[in-house]
């Protein structure tokens, strides 16, 4: 089975219920994010530094479970829809588009990296978070995908270059919720 790489759909969903979105649809798509959450160390206890029969592992800090991952994608500015529509939404702002109508609500705190505990907040109020959700269609008709959620997309890394085939939009957002695999759209952690 193939999967048509650079060309998908990605759609950035706010916390509401139910949740806005606002959907892109890529041509020449460059996503790029990693597929899992980095796990807690295993670290090794030996006794007094020799490996015998009491030798066992303990768990490191939960701080990987926590620490933000990378994730990026690059899109075609247009006049009408990815003007500036799109970088509202990345700002979980209001893009007035068919399906996000108001101002988004922050999904920052709504995912559990380690199953049990909610997501810490921001110390800043003012930083908000989205959910980024990606998917390709194979030349059989299954879908493939994956869900990124609290995703912050800071100004400052946001970058817009010029080119003869257009302008070009470069995303970077660092990921701190649950990432997981998807086969549609619309299934929210």
């Amino acid at each position: 089975m193939k999967f048509t790489g650079r060309d998908g759909v990605l759609r950035i969903y706010d916390s509401s219920s139910p949740a806005q979105y606002f959907e892109v649809i890529f041509c020449n798509m460059d996503f790029s994010g990693q597929i899992g959450r980095p796990k807690t160390e295993e670290i090794l206890v030996l006794n007094r530094q020799k490996m015998d029969a009491n030798a066992h592992y303990i768990e490191g800090s939960d701080e990987p479970l926590y620490n933000s991952v990378d994730i990026s994608f690059s899109c075609l500015l247009d006049d009408t829809v990815n003007k500036d529509k799109i970088i509202l939404a990345l700002e979980c702002d209001n893009p007035e588009s068919a399906h996000w109508s108001s101002t988004g609500i922050s999904s920052k705190g709504d995912t559990k990296n380690d199953g049990v505990n909610f997501n810490p907040l921001f110390v800043d109020s003012d930083k908000k978070t989205v959910n980024v959700q990606v998917l390709w269609s194979s030349v059989t008709g299954s879908n493939q995908g994956y869900a990124y959620y609290e995703v912050y997309f800071p100004a400052g890394e946001q970058t817009i270059a010029e080119s003869d085939d257009g302008v070009t939009l470069s995303c970077k957002g660092a990921c701190y919720g649950v990432i997981e695999r998807i086969s549609q759209f619309g299934v929210i952690y």
